[in-house]
C-alpha cells in the first residue's frame, strides 16, 4: 500500500545546548498521539481497544505518563501512525563532559 500523502511531524526531543527534563519527551509524544486521535475523531476507548490497551493506559500514554516505546508504538499504529526514533551522532564531535573512552578487553575464546 502506497500513501499519496504522508503527514509527518518531527518532534525535536533533544536540542543541543539545552537541558530538557525526561518527562518533556514523553509529554510531547503523548500530546502528538492525542492530536492525531482527536483529528480522526476517534474516541479514547476505541483507540485503546484497537491498540490492545486499557482506556486508562491510553490516557496515560496521551498524558505523557509513560515511555514504554513498544506500547506507544502499538497505540500509534492503531491510529494509523508510527513512532520513529532516530539517534544521530556526528563523528569527530566533542565528547560530552565527564565521558571518557573505555579500553576494550581482548576476548578470550577457543583457539582456532
Amino acid at each position: 500500500m502506497t500513501d499519496d500523502f504522508v503527514d509527518t511531524q518531527e518532534i525535536d526531543i533533544v536540542r543541543p545546548g539545552r537541558h530538557t527534563h525526561p518527562a518533556a519527551h514523553t509529554y510531547l509524544l503523548g500530546r502528538r498521539l492525542r492530536e492525531i486521535r482527536q483529528e480522526q475523531g476517534v474516541p479514547l476507548g476505541q483507540a485503546a481497544a484497537a491498540a490492545g490497551v486499557s482506556r486508562l493506559w491510553a490516557a496515560q500514554i496521551e498524558g505523557g505518563e509513560t515511555l514504554d516505546l513498544e506500547t506507544m508504538g502499538h497505540y500509534a499504529k492503531a491510529l494509523g501512525a508510527r513512532i520513529t526514533v532516530t539517534v544521530e551522532h556526528e563523528p569527530g564531535a566533542d565528547r560530552p563532559t565527564g565521558l571518557s573512552a573505555v579500553p576494550t578487553q581482548p576476548q578470550c575464546g577457543p583457539a582456532t
